[in-house]
């Protein structure tokens, strides 16, 4: 997630310089989509006949943690349909006018996958309406907001593909032993007062199953004044850093302060006319923010994501604010018997009570180019690109999560991640406001720094007229 924000500042500060820096990388035997030797019918991943003689596919992509995934999930493709797809890596800021250029000369790529915060000028350029997007996007399969992150200008013009959120994760094994050791140092220290004051102590039981369940679950906070009680009277045990671990100097972990507060382009994130950051809820929640990061902040290194994420499964935190790249790491430790205790996912705590916390997610997609000799076949490969078998390879070779509920099954905890992302707002998609990751950074940075909440938001949203 943080590489996609470094990317649309990057894109951002080069627009506003007036001009753009590339590096395209093609790779050999690249496959293009004009007509080849013929071949039969395919058929699509669904089992049915997409009808077009001689289908060959190319998908064009630019992150490079997603090669395995689509090298496999193009034989997977290949095995099922008998159509050829073959996976591109370019490497380039400006991917989507590369794309266009390559689709007017030669018709590739039929499909390529960017963030949906690349949508307005994908669509712009040359992503294609989804056929069909009422039968296969849908709310009984995705959640509003993964339908939210693919629309643009009331079209739907992707298919979701993989997701990246904020949540919190808690070491529960730490709470249900701090709860047992606490009802029974309680009810030993009353045992021992009964017998100081000459009253029979009686024997002293323990704590049952059911007892722990519930006070441990009432350690869980639903606020960071909660959160703070609860810091205050914990003992923590040997070898954990912090009661949280959460990188407050990074927008990416710090957005939630501000997400239900404020309008950053509509629920679609294409409206140029709702960038409205300044009202009574977004500063109190700010002053908030300053307060809580003096209260919970680390120093140097320790603070930094990959260290909080490192340290979370190392047992150094009792809770901690992740994003989705965790929960593949957590299940491989899990497996070979590095991280020795239980743990679970949560929400995200309100920063004042009565505003709910809400995180920005990211939601990469698969769009089809409207360019395509073979739009059926390029149609049918994205939808699965988007679906459940091809999820399950997403994560194996990617440890990334499918915005698909079909597929929540496959991850430890996958429904309560997923009904955190369904808690999301999604990242805005227009050109114009790709700075605002930098412009949000800002304000929070001098909100931290001791400056009023008030004027920093006030300059933020000045700054996004």
């Amino acid at each position: 997630m943080k590489n996609k924000k470094l990317m649309i500042i990057i894109v951002a500060i080069l627009l506003l310089a007036g001009g753009i820096c590339a590096l395209i990388f093609f790779p050999k035997n690249g496959a293009g989509s004009a007509a080849g030797s013929e071949e039969p019918t395919a058929l699509s991943a669904a089992g049915s006949s997409v009808a077009e003689k001689g289908a060959r596919l190319t998908v064009w992509y630019s992150d490079s943690s997603l090669t395995d995934y689509m090298n496999a999930v193009c034989g997977e493709y290949m095995e099922r349909t008998g159509v050829r797809v073959t996976p591109e890596y370019i490497s380039g800021i400006d991917f989507l006018d590369e794309a266009k250029n390559a689709a007017q000369e030669n018709g590739v790529p039929d499909v390529f996958v960017v963030p949906n915060t690349s949508l307005e000028e994908a669509s712009l350029l040359l992503a294609k309406e989804v056929d069909g997007s009422s039968a296969f996007i849908n709310a009984d399969r995705y959640p509003d907001v993964a339908i939210h992150s693919i629309t643009y200008k009331g079209n739907k013009v992707a298919y979701p593909l993989s997701y990246e959120n904020t949540f919190m994760v808690y070491n529960r094994t730490y709470l249900e032993t701090y709860a047992r050791d606490k009802i029974e140092s309680e009810r030993a220290q009353e045992a021992a007062d009964n017998a100081e004051a000459g009253q029979e102590p009686g024997e002293t039981e323990n704590a049952t199953d059911e007892e722990v369940a519930e006070l441990t679950q009432s350690f869980v906070p639903e606020s960071f004044e909660a959160l703070q009680e609860f810091a205050d009277e914990y003992n923590a045990p040997s070898g954990v850093e912090a009661v949280l671990g959460w990188d407050t100097s990074d927008v990416l972990y710090t957005y939630f302060v501000l997400g239900s507060s404020i309008d950053l382009g509509g629920q679609d994130g294409d409206d140029d006319n709702s960038f409205k950051v300044i009202n009574g809820n977004s500063v109190d929640c700010m002053e908030e923010y300053r307060a809580l990061t003096q209260y919970f902040s680390l120093d140097g290194e320790d603070a930094s994501y990959n260290h909080i994420r490192d340290a979370f499964c190392e047992g150094g935190f009792v809770f901690a604010i992740v994003t989705t790249d965790i929960v593949k790491e957590l299940e491989e430790k899990i497996n070979d018997g590095t991280f020795a205790w239980d743990y679970e996912v949560c929400p995200l705590p309100d920063i004042v009570n009565s505003i709910d916390a809400a995180a920005m997610s990211i939601t990469d997609c698969a769009c089809v180019s409207k360019y395509t000799a073979y739009p059926k076949a390029a149609e049918d490969f994205a939808q699965f690109l988007a679906g459940r078998d091809s999820a399950q390879i997403l994560y194996d070779k990617a440890g990334r999560l499918s915005p698909s509920k079909e597929a929540a099954d496959i991850y430890l905890h996958g429904a309560d991640v997923l009904e955190e992302y369904a808690r999301s707002v999604p990242a805005p998609k227009l050109m114009r406001r790709a700075d605002f990751w930098m412009r949000m950074e800002i304000a929070y940075m001098k909100t931290a720094g001791g400056a009023d909440p008030r004027i920093a938001l006030q300059e933020l949203e000045k700054s996004l007229k």
